[in-house]
């Protein structure tokens, strides 16, 4: 008994981060700030096989996220534009996204709700 509660235990840690990984997969409206200029995009999470991808759309630009990690309640990825890579790291709950970007030397900010 007491080594199945330490396994369950130990799998907790995983198990949660799936949660999370779930909570994201879908269709987010997001508002993105740098620098006063104020941009509208749709980030689209789908998971396949247990790996989780990622698309930014906004305007005529579809993008790939790349390096798209889901760790708890944070998710961080990157879109590389031309020769500027824009890095995010994002706190999601199970509706709503708030966070930074970072492109070059200039910082913003990221919000959300999913649809």
């Amino acid at each position: 008994m007491k080594f199945a509660l330490l396994l369950l235990l130990a799998a907790l840690p995983s198990l949660q981060s799936q949660t999370k990984s779930a909570d994201l997969v879908g269709t987010w409206d997001v508002v993105v700030s740098v620098d006063q200029e104020i941009h509208d995009a749709r980030l689209v999470f789908k998971e396949d096989a247990g790996k989780l991808t990622g698309r930014v759309q906004a305007g005529e630009r579809d993008l790939e996220l790349l390096s798209l990690k889901a760790e708890g309640d944070t998710v961080s990825f990157s879109v590389t534009t031309g020769e500027r890579t824009v890095a995010f790291t994002i706190k999601v709950t199970e509706r709503t996204m708030d966070g930074t970007l970072k492109v070059g030397d200039q910082t913003g900010r990221i919000t959300g709700k999913k649809s």
